[in-house]
C-alpha cells in the first residue's frame, strides 16, 4: 500500500506516541531481558536449557492465552482505561519478579507478567491505528521502534550490567519504576480514546470474536506476524549463551553487543517507516528480510573471537529485524474495519505470544549444553529461521494482494 499525501504530526500525536513508546519500553525490555540473562542463569541458578526454555515460555504462553480471553471485549471499551488497567496489573508483575527468590516464585512473576503485559501492545497499536491517519503509520510504528531500540541501546545493556555487578533482580527494580513513571503521565495527559464505540457492534463478545477469527484477510496477518515472531524467539531464546559458551566472549561482551544492535534498531526504525510510507511494506519488508537471511547464516559459520566482526553481523541483524518489524506492523494496522480493530489487535497478539512461548520451548528442546558447556544444535536454529522468513515474504505478499482486491 502506498501514500502520495503524507500528513505531519500534531503536537498531540507526539506526545502520545512518547507516551505510548515509553510503555513499550519498559514490556520490551522485560522481554528481552530474561533471554539476555540465558548465560546468567543457566550458570547461576544451574538450570538446564529445557528447563530454561520452559520459563521462558511462561510469560508469552500466559500472554496469549490473557490476549485470547480479553479478544471479545477489546472493542468494548475506551481504550486508555483498557491499556492503563493491563499496564498497571504489568508492573505488578515486574514487582514480583525482582522479590522472586526461588526458581518457583520466577516461574509465577512471569506469568503474572504475561497475563498483563502481553496485551500492552496490541492496546497501543489500536490506539495508533485510531489516532493516526494511514499515511503517518508507519512513521509512528517506526517511531514505537525506538522503544524497542532504546531498551537495546541503554535499558537492557544497563539492566545485565546491574545483573552482573549486583543481582540480576535489581534489573527489574529498576523497569518498576521506569514504568510507574510513563503510566502516570499515560493517565494524566492523554485523552480517552473511545471513537470506535460509536461504531460498536451490537453483539455478544463471543459472536464479536468468532466475527473477528472467520475474516480470511485477518488470518493472513496473524500467520504473517506468528511466523516472524516464532523465527525471531527461535534466534534470540540462546543468543547470549551462545556467544559467551560457544564464540568464547565473556559475559561482559553482552551490554556492548545488545547496545551496538539497539542503535542500529533506533535509528533503522524511523527511517525504514518513512520509507515504508513512501514506496510501500512490502518492499521494504523483503529488504530488512534478505538482511536476516545473509545475517542468520552468518551465524552457521561464525566461529572467531574478533569482536568487530560479532558486532558488525549482530548490528546488520538488527537492522534487518527492525525493518521487517516496522513494515509488517504498518501493513497489519490496515487489515481490520475500525470496529474490529482491538479484537483483531488482541487476537494477533495471543497468537504470537502463544508462537514465541512455543517457539522457546522448540529452542530449549533443539538445544543443548555439551559437558563442556558449549551449545549445541545452534546452527538447526539457524536454518530454521531462515526457512520462516522465507514464508513471511510470500504471506506479506498475499495481505497486500488481499488489501488491493479490498479496495478495488
Amino acid at each position: 500500500m502506498t501514500s502520495t499525501t503524507v500528513h505531519p504530526f500534531s503536537t498531540y500525536q507526539k506526545q502520545v506516541l512518547f507516551g505510548l513508546g515509553g510503555l513499550l519500553f519498559t514490556v520490551v525490555l522485560d522481554f528481552m531481558l530474561f533471554p539476555a540473562l540465558s548465560s546468567v542463569l543457566l550458570e547461576r541458578m544451574g538450570l538446564t536449557t529445557g528447563q530454561f526454555g520452559l520459563i521462558a515460555s511462561a510469560y508469552p504462553f500466559a500472554a496469549g492465552l490473557s490476549a485470547l480471553v480479553t479478544s471479545g471485549l477489546a472493542d468494548r471499551f475506551d481504550r486508555k482505561k483498557y491499556l492503563i488497567v493491563f499496564y498497571a496489573g504489568f508492573l505488578l508483575g515486574i514487582l514480583i519478579c525482582g522479590l522472586a527468590g526461588s526458581y518457583e516464585m520466577l516461574f509465577a512473576a512471569r506469568i503474572v507478567a504475561g497475563v498483563f503485559g502481553g496485551v500492552v501492545a496490541s492496546i497501543s497499536y489500536s490506539i495508533i491505528t485510531d489516532i493516526f491517519h494511514e499515511d503517518q503509520r508507519g512513521r509512528a510504528m517506526g517511531a514505537l521502534q525506538i522503544a524497542f531500540a532504546l531498551s537495546l541501546v541503554a535499558g537492557l545493556p544497563l539492566a545485565l550490567l546491574l545483573s552482573s555487578q549486583f543481582d540480576w533482580t535489581m534489573a527489574y527494580f529498576c523497569i518498576l519504576g521506569v514504568g510507574l513513571v510513563f503510566l502516570s503521565g499515560i493517565c494524566l495527559r492523554m485523552q480517552p480514546v473511545a471513537e470506535h464505540l460509536d461504531r460498536s457492534w451490537r453483539q455478544g463478545c463471543t459472536r464479536h470474536l468468532r466475527q473477528t477469527v472467520s475474516n480470511r484477510r485477518h488470518w493472513l496477518a496473524y500467520s504473517n506476524n506468528t511466523t516472524i515472531v516464532f523465527g525471531d524467539v527461535l534466534f534470540m531464546t540462546f543468543f547470549s549463551a551462545y556467544c559467551t559458551h560457544n564464540l568464547g566472549f565473556s559475559e561482559e561482551v553482552l551490554p556492548l553487543l545488545y547496545g551496538v544492535g539497539g542503535l542500529m534498531a533506533l535509528i533503522a526504525g524511523p527511517l525504514t517507516g518513512a520509507l515504508a510510507d513512501r514506496v510501500g511494506q512490502v518492499p521494504v519488508f523483503w529488504l530488512g528480510s534478505l538482511l536476516v537471511v545473509v545475517n542468520v547464516s552468518a551465524y552457521i559459520v561464525l566461529n572467531t573471537k574478533a569482536l568487530w566482526l560479532l558486532l558488525t553481523v549482530h548490528a546488520l541483524l538488527m537492522i534487518g529485524i527492525t525493518t521487517r518489524m516496522v513494515s509488517s506492523t504498518a501493513l497489519a494496522t490496515m487489515v481490520p474495519a475500525v470496529e474490529t480493530r482491538g479484537a483483531f489487535m488482541s487476537v494477533d497478539a495471543s497468537i504470537q505470544q502463544l508462537a514465541a512461548g512455543l517457539a522457546a520451548v522448540l529452542a530449549g528442546t533443539v538445544v543443548v549444553q555439551a559437558v563442556d558447556g558449549r551449545l549445541e544444535h545452534f546452527d538447526v536454529l539457524c536454518f530454521l529461521v531462515m526457512g520462516f522468513v522465507l514464508v513471511s515474504c510470500r504471506l506479506m505478499h498475499l495481505i497486500q494482494q488481499a488489501l488491493g482486491r479490498q479496495s478495488a
